[in-house]
């Protein structure tokens, strides 16, 4: 019996350590970087042109575990006609369905005069493997919009014309991975000392 008793501690011991063994988080969202993405002609809701050029930088989050969520939103755009500031989009807006095949920044509200939005539709689904994705450039997929009234029926807007996102996939293994294996060998240890034990 004072055998067993030191087996169990032992293990106990053992335990104590795998617990204090610090687990490795998997990866929840990979960041997807804009890269060369630029505007075409500001125009207005009437088409008539007012300004040329543009570019959009930065990044987001997309979360690989729930395919339609997104985070750490930083991406900015050059100033255009309207605004004589870069536009800087921190969030998604919700009044557009951002999924893993593009996604609206931008605000929203009952009042959405002078609020910008920037969509961009991608020409594959955005995946946990990574990769290079290009933008859409069919006209009215990818854009950015000003609206200039409460319910944005007048606005500016500029298409994208070229770019892509890309992605970088880490390589992860599952949170406490070593720790399970432990606890697995250790209950076999267990039931076996106590089968042992018990044959006494």
């Amino acid at each position: 019996m004072k055998r067993l008793t030191i087996k169990l501690l032992k293990i106990a011991l053992v335990l104590l350590v795998l617990f204090g063994v610090p687990s490795i988080a998997s990866a929840d969202g990979i960041t997807w970087t804009l890269d060369g993405v630029t505007f075409g002609d500001w125009t207005t809701s009437l088409g008539t042109t007012i300004g040329t050029g543009g570019s959009a930088s930065g990044s987001v989050v997309f979360d690989v575990l729930n395919p339609n969520t997104y985070s750490d939103v930083s991406v900015s755009t050059t100033p255009w006609a309207t605004l004589l500031v870069p536009t800087i989009y921190t969030s998604i807006t919700p009044l557009a369905n951002s999924n893993s095949t593009g996604l609206g920044l931008g605000g929203g509200g009952s009042d959405l005069t002078n609020i910008s939005f920037l969509f961009l539709v991608f020409n594959g689904p955005l995946t946990n493997a990574g990769g290079t994705i290009p933008i859409s450039l069919v006209p009215g997929d990818s854009l950015e919009l000003l609206c200039l009234n409460t319910g944005c029926d007048a606005f500016d807007m500029r298409l994208v014309t070229s770019g892509e996102v890309s992605g970088v996939a880490v390589a992860t293994p599952e949170p406490a991975a070593f720790l399970l294996l432990g606890i697995g060998l250790l209950a076999l240890l267990i039931g076996s000392a106590t089968r042992k034990a018990v044959s006494v």
